[in-house]
């Protein structure tokens, strides 16, 4: 893994800890947060994602789990940014900044 790779992954981690933490403490039952991405399963990035959930499950004694859709299997970048705005998806790794400008100008 780069260190590029590896900052985003650890600011990607912090955030989601974060709102994590948060979201556990307010339910007492299990969460399950949906997130997805366009990279192959056997990228690094989805094993730092992959990672990541496992590392959430384990601080949160399994009460909040992420559950990672890698090859774009909920849908594109652009549909992945429309489902968090949505709701639908929890959670997402947008990599190429066109796709957010035109996302949100088709979100207008």
């Amino acid at each position: 893994m780069n260190s590029r790779c590896a900052r985003n992954a650890f600011v990607l981690a912090a955030l989601g800890l974060t709102l994590v933490a948060g979201a556990a403490t307010a339910v007492a039952q299990t969460v399950t947060l949906r997130l997805s991405h366009n990279n192959s399963a056997e990228s690094s990035r989805h094993r730092g994602l992959e990672f990541f959930g496992r590392r959430v499950a384990e601080l949160t004694n399994n009460q909040v789990r992420v559950q990672v859709f890698p090859d774009g299997q909920i849908g594109t970048e652009a549909l992945s940014l429309e489902g968090m705005k949505t709701g639908t998806i929890d959670a997402g790794v947008i990599t190429i900044f066109p796709n957010v400008i035109k996302s949100a100008v088709v979100a207008r």
